[in-house]
């Protein structure tokens, strides 16, 4: 699989388990708009993250979907070698949650 197939589902399964834990199950996860970086190469097994936002962006986030059935958060993913701390692919996107 490519490293950007990685940094996306890295925040697509962020954001699908997390609505899962706050009990909302209706909505369907798309991918806007993503932008993505290669600082360093990846020559072993790859670790996937997505680092959570900020509270006050996801508590937006939910308002806005059960408000008007569509919300944009913004979810940042790298992914390190297996061996290293260093992030050898940067990715930012764009999710959206729809009815």
């Amino acid at each position: 699989a490519s490293l950007y197939c990685g940094a996306v589902l890295a925040g697509w399964g962020w954001l699908h388990l997390r609505l899962h834990e706050v009990g909302m199950t209706d909505g369907h996860i798309v991918i806007q708009d993503g932008q993505i970086s290669y600082p360093l190469p990846v020559r072993s097994d790859a670790i996937a993250r997505c680092d959570a936002p900020e509270v006050a962006q996801w508590e937006k986030f939910i308002t806005t979907y059960q408000r008007r059935g569509r919300a944009r958060l913004t979810l940042h993913t790298c992914i390190t070698a297996q061996d290293s701390d260093e992030q050898a692919v940067r990715f930012v996107g764009q999710f959206v949650l729809h009815r």
